[in-house]
């Protein structure tokens, strides 16, 4: 059975989980921050100084759960870990080999759920294509689709929908 069926079958399988914890390790190099969720009040608020990883925390949740595997990698940490309120949890956790700034190579990126019993394990590799990278050059993209401003790194602006 294939990782993305085996995925399907245990997110079908449970109920609606909460999420508990949110911890990340090394954001930007150098921050360890974990986040305990109120669980009673339903409210959390996340306060600190400027430039400490609050707004990239809230992306590297947004990414993983809206499959933006692209801001996942933009962020640099070495470990991000949700947990749910069954105590079933994922780890996302970047490839340290891959950390050279120079080089083309994008950061792999592993997925690691665990169930609550920690009886069912599965690791996601969304780098992988039938064991292959897919790379091509960025570039391409604006020579291909009319109609986009490049705005960021990895980032663009379709303009008819301004």
């Amino acid at each position: 059975m294939s990782s993305r069926v085996r995925l399907s079958l245990i997110a079908c399988s449970r109920e609606i989980m909460r999420i508990k914890q949110i911890t990340v390790k090394h954001l930007f190099g150098i921050f360890d921050h974990t986040i305990n969720l109120n669980m009673e009040e339903r409210i959390t608020i996340i306060h600190g100084k400027n430039s400490f990883g609050k707004t990239s925390i809230l992306r590297l949740v947004n990414g993983f759960f809206n499959l933006k595997y692209s801001d996942i990698r933009a962020i640099p940490f070495q470990k991000f870990t949700i947990i749910f309120d069954d105590n079933s949890f994922v780890d996302v956790v970047k490839d340290s080999t891959s950390k050279n700034k120079k080089s083309n190579v994008r950061p792999k990126i592993n997925f690691n759920f665990t169930s609550s019993d920690q009886k069912e394990k599965l690791t996601f590799y969304p780098n992988l294509l039938d064991g292959k990278t897919i790379s091509f050059p960025l570039s391409m993209i604006d020579d291909f689709i009319p109609g986009l401003d490049r705005v960021g790194s990895e980032k663009w602006l379709y303009t008819p929908t301004k």
